[in-house]
């Protein structure tokens, strides 16, 4: 296996992830199950498996959510009531 030819794992990161493999080949379960999935599916030539199950209702539902409460945060101080006089009847 040649974990330099993929540029994501090239770089400073390099000789941690070398080193990882080599505890990995020593032992499956020394190094984080996700970790272990990669090194197995590189070595048998298999494409890892991708994906989270999540589906795209449930991706635009969420970014819904985000863009409610960036609004809030954008533009709450507009609707907001700041003065707590204006509730007291002085008459």
């Amino acid at each position: 296996m040649s974990i330099s030819s993929s540029s994501a794992l090239s770089g400073d990161n390099l000789g941690y992830v070398e080193r990882m493999y080599e505890a990995w080949t020593q032992d499956p379960k020394s190094v984080h199950i996700s970790w272990n999935e990669y090194f197995k599916s590189a070595a048998t030539g298999t494409a890892p498996a991708t994906g989270t199950g999540i589906s795209p209702k449930e991706i635009s539902d969420h970014l819904k959510v985000l863009q409610l409460v960036s609004a809030y945060q954008l533009r709450g101080h507009e609707i907001a009531d700041l003065d707590p006089l204006s509730k007291i009847n002085f008459w």
